[in-house]
């Protein structure tokens, strides 16, 4: 899968609505399952050169010496084999220095992150 966000800066929005719920725990489950993830967050995200809608992408936000590639390898498939659609479900991985971080925090479309055994409520 190419990676959209490396071209150019996305422009970084806030989804009309939140998540469904037991859509938003499926994702949280999925990004809990892998420890090196520290949040996760789902914005709408416009890539360059926006002639494609708007779409809405899975920031997961991770430190610096994590290899964002790597990342990516691990929760895509788990996310396609958990998740409704979520192998069409973008992953914009972020260190805690990336610029666009502020932005996606912004949005608060924030992912609760469920670790393997939590049940959430």
């Amino acid at each position: 899968m190419s990676d959209p966000f490396r071209s150019q800066e996305p422009r970084i929005g806030r989804a009309p609505n939140p998540l469904p719920p037991d859509l938003a725990r499926a994702i949280g489950k999925v990004v809990g399952s892998i420890p090196e993830i520290i949040e996760a967050h789902t914005p709408i995200i416009h890539t360059p050169p926006f002639n494609q809608p708007p779409m809405l992408a899975l920031a997961v936000v991770t430190h610096e010496n994590v290899d964002p590639q790597a990342i990516v390898e691990r929760l895509a498939p788990a996310l396609a084999a958990s998740v409704p659609h979520g192998d069409k479900l973008p992953i914009m991985p972020l260190h805690t220095r990336h610029p666009n971080l502020a932005a996606v925090r912004e949005v608060d479309r924030r992912i609760q992150i469920i670790p393997p055994g939590r049940n959430p409520r």
